[in-house]
């Protein structure tokens, strides 16, 4: 009866150390991947995004800039160019509701 116990005992402590070792290595392998990812989404971040965010912003600026071009009182006479900026008044309304 004392070997049994002994060797519960051993068996026990060994399968204790297997699962710490494998909890240890599933908690570094997350922490990898969640290195990773966060990574990732930062060159994703600087090489798309960004890029296309900054060439967005200068082709409207370069829109803005065109419109000015036309006169005001003949932009006025247009009525698509109205209805144009009575959506665009509209939507940006929404947006700040």
């Amino acid at each position: 009866m004392h070997f049994l116990a002994s060797g519960l005992r051993f068996h026990a402590r060994a399968r204790k150390a297997e699962a710490e070792a494998s909890i240890t290595a599933f908690i570094s392998a997350s922490i990898a991947v969640t290195f990773g990812a966060i990574a990732s989404l930062v060159i994703f971040f600087f090489a798309v995004y960004r890029p296309l965010i900054r060439r967005l912003d200068a082709d409207c600026k370069l829109v803005r800039g065109l419109l000015l071009l036309i006169p005001d009182n003949v932009s006025r006479c247009v009525p698509a160019v109205m209805q144009h900026g009575r959506s665009m008044l509209a939507s940006s309304d929404a947006a700040l509701l």
